[in-house]
């Protein structure tokens, strides 16, 4: 019993630091970020440097993710506090 709990209290303490890892890997390292995309989905077309604005799209993408992962953690820790 006290096992299933501790797996709902760690799976929402992980789920927003996956968020904002991931937020901060889009918007510090674009061009790494097209070029994983590439890679491993090929949905991106394949370019040497990604173009501006795709380049400003996912660093939009990025700090939105990084918003959202705030407010969720914001969020589950006002629901932890009654």
């Amino acid at each position: 019993m006290i096992y299933r709990i501790l797996a709902g209290i760690l799976f929402y303490a992980l789920l927003p630091l996956c968020w904002l890892f991931l937020g901060a890997f889009m918007f510090m390292a674009p061009a790494r970020f097209a070029g994983f995309i590439d890679e491993n989905v090929v949905a991106l077309p394949h370019a040497r440097r990604p173009p501006l604005a795709m380049t400003l799209a996912i660093r939009a993408a990025g700090a939105g993710l990084i918003a959202f992962a705030i407010r969720f953690a914001l969020n589950l820790a006002a629901l932890f506090q009654g």
